[in-house]
């Protein structure tokens, strides 16, 4: 139990360090942040078998989602700055969220509708959170809206492939093994 409560915990500070960094200009913090969260999570604990590919295709849909709405202009950063893909310390915070996946927020492999339901309302109040913070520009309803729908989607689809990767993932032989 105390592992799922660091690894929430864990999250939930890279997230406080990427958004409060982002707002002072900072977007390298997040990115520190968040490395040292997978440093940690990889070197201390034993992860479940295919884990890292968990964690890199959280990258890559999160970096794929919010760079899209980036692109649309759903998402701003605040000021006039402007930005045609996420920001680098926004991209961290789908690494921190690809290390819960199988552990503090596990239970959404098992409840994909509850999971969805989740990424429909958190998702927003995140990100409305980091703009009130100064880190994005304050989100309009259309932004609001495809923010949840993304993550609807998204933390469903992050834990089918969770599951697929357990299911399906054989070891890859050693050197010089007979098949």
């Amino acid at each position: 139990m105390i592992r799922l409560f660091l690894n929430f915990a864990g999250f939930q500070i890279v997230w406080w360090i990427a958004v409060l960094g982002a707002a002072a200009g900072q977007g390298s913090y997040g990115v520190a942040a968040a490395v040292t969260f997978a440093v940690l999570h990889f070197g201390l604990l034993r992860p479940p078998d295919g884990e890292h590919w968990l964690v890199a295709m959280t990258l890559l849909v999160g970096a794929m989602l919010d760079s899209s709405q980036f692109q649309l202009q759903l998402l701003q950063l605040p000021g006039p700055a402007t930005a045609n893909h996420a920001p680098v310390w926004l991209v961290s915070l789908w690494l921190a969220l690809g290390l819960t996946l199988r552990h503090s927020l596990s239970w959404m492999e098992r409840r994909p509708l509850l999971a969805g339901l989740l990424g429909l309302i958190a998702a927003p109040v995140a990100y409305h959170g980091g703009a009130a913070l100064g880190a994005l520009a304050p989100l309009e309803l259309m932004s609001t809206v495809s923010v949840g729908l993304a993550y609807a989607l998204a933390l469903p689809a992050l834990g089918w492939f969770s599951v697929w990767l357990r299911t399906n993932r054989r070891p890859l032989a050693s050197p010089g093994a007979e098949s």
